[in-house]
């Protein structure tokens, strides 16, 4: 379950800015704007929704099963069309979309093998399922070397809340599980641009802390947070988390 106390919408926002370069990258390769039909699945607040309207795709559906997050979104994005129910039962007919897609969202699932099923059948024969980004925190990095803690207190975290942490590492088996066939995995690219602005560390930062909460004294707490303040001062601050993006085509 999400902390409430995260301003989730912002969240995403940041999320989907660190991943804008390989959406460009395949919505384009993949002809996003060719699909009739499209949807992304766990949409949160719609803010890739929103993006895949932007960039003149035809038809965008939205499915989250968290009702306030989708009302956060219709807030923003008023005329999304988007659906709360959960993604094992969709409301879907078989075959609908064109391409279905998802982001930061397989790591959440219970069971990520069932919901790729339900989602593949909603999609057509023939067309796309695409994986935009899922993370493998089994290679996380962390300079200073002090904050290598966070990476597995983070970790158990995830854990502890139900969540895969290593998703990322079994998209091409998964995918190979269903069926789909020409599957393409990748990994993204990094690049740290300093200085970064304040607000996206303490947008990182309320995660963060939110996650070491029940692990460490609040003292603990500040100490870390007082470290990665002053490496992003002194621009040696570097925080990277392996994250894999795949498709590939349900068969004829």
């Amino acid at each position: 379950m999400l902390p409430d106390r995260i301003d989730w919408h912002q969240r995403f926002i940041q999320q989907s800015n660190w991943t804008i370069s390989i959406r460009e990258h395949l919505s384009t390769k993949l002809n996003f704007c060719d699909a009739e039909n499209i949807i992304e699945l766990g949409c949160g607040t719609g803010v890739i929704t929103e993006w895949l309207r932007s960039i003149h795709c035809h038809n965008v559906y939205g499915l989250d099963v968290d009702r306030t997050n989708l009302q956060t979104g219709k807030t923003h994005y008023n005329d999304q069309t988007i659906t709360c129910a959960d993604v094992y039962h969709s409301p879907f007919p078989e075959g609908m979309f064109d391409i279905s897609l998802f982001h930061y969202f397989l790591m959440w699932m219970s069971d990520p093998l069932e919901a790729l099923i339900e989602i593949k059948r909603i999609t057509k024969k023939g067309g796309l399922i695409i994986a935009l980004a899922e993370p493998d925190y089994g290679g996380r990095i962390d300079f200073p070397n002090e904050l290598t803690v966070m990476g597995k207190l983070q970790t158990n975290t995830l854990l502890s809340a139900g969540a895969d942490p290593f998703i990322g590492r079994k998209l091409g088996h998964l995918f190979n599980k269903i069926g789909l066939s020409n599957i393409n995995i990748g990994l993204l690219g990094a690049e740290w641009k300093m200085p970064v602005q304040k607000y996206e560390i303490e947008g990182e930062w309320g995660v963060i802390s939110d996650d070491l909460d029940k692990q460490l004294s609040i003292n603990e707490i500040d100490k870390l947070k007082d470290i990665n303040e002053k490496a992003y001062e002194a621009d040696e601050r570097i925080l990277f988390v392996p994250t894999f993006y795949a498709w590939g085509f349900t068969q004829l």
